[in-house]
């Protein structure tokens, strides 16, 4: 191997190792991603308000980065408080005819990385869907940019509610930035037209299973070409 092709992967491995250790040195933030296969999980209870569940706080929201290989966060939440269970219903009657609307707070930070441009929440155990703002507040996904001391909504936001997917699309928000999500879910059990509700009886009947994850820019194959390139120039240069 000539001392050009050593110098050209060498400098190859070192540009890896950068975006590697970039994607994924943020100390105590949770890494997330869209395809991958390491989930991160935060479990929660209901709060004592019985009305719904809350991730992280203004002063001290979760940190979460974008990173290569990371799957989506994975945030079980129980319809219990402590070592009570309650039936899954907003007013603890167990009446099938009043609808379970459970509010889902999340107070979050672009920890570093990549910035995002969208954000989708997935309910997959089944028996609850996004509420389009019928019966509760209505999604929304509020911004603090990095500078500001204010929350308004994301720029450029546009949500798309498939009921057991919910999608918020927005003009890309660099690290440092905060942000406060609010949506609401919706229990219909296993009957979508009565919405009948189960009583609670064992740790797991009737809690929600919700995946989060970011969607950002990826680079398409021409970038990375350019970059080769560039490296491969640069290493001829300094062989000269």
């Amino acid at each position: 191997m000539t001392l050009l092709k050593v110098r050209t992967w060498r400098a190859l491995v070192v540009a890896a190792l950068v975006v590697v250790l970039s994607e994924s040195a943020w100390g105590s933030s949770i890494p997330v991603g869209r395809y991958g296969t390491v989930f991160a999980e935060t479990f929660d209870e209901l709060d004592v308000s019985l009305l719904g569940w809350t991730l992280g706080e203004v002063s001290d929201p979760i940190a979460l980065h974008f990173a290569f290989g990371a799957g989506p966060w994975h945030k079980p939440l129980s319809v219990s408080h402590g070592f009570d269970w309650f039936p899954v219903d907003d007013d603890l009657t167990n009446d099938p005819t009043v609808p379970t609307v459970l509010g889902l707070d999340e107070h979050l930070l672009i920890s570093g990385g990549r910035a995002w441009e969208g954000w989708v929440e997935s309910e997959f155990a089944g028996g609850w869907i996004w509420d389009d703002g019928t019966l509760g507040r209505g999604p929304r996904f509020d911004v603090m940019l990095p500078g500001s001391s204010v929350f308004v909504p994301a720029p450029g936001l546009v949500v798309t509610n498939w009921f057991h997917h919910i999608e918020f699309a927005f003009d890309p928000l660099p690290a440092g930035t905060q942000i406060h999500l609010r949506t609401d879910l919706v229990f219909v059990g296993g009957d979508l037209v009565t919405g009948s509700v189960p009583v609670q009886s064992s740790r797991g009947v009737g809690s929600a299973q919700v995946l989060g994850s970011p969607t950002v820019a990826v680079p398409g194959p021409g970038a990375w070409r350019m970059g080769v390139v560039m490296l491969l120039g640069t290493c001829a240069r300094r062989r000269r």
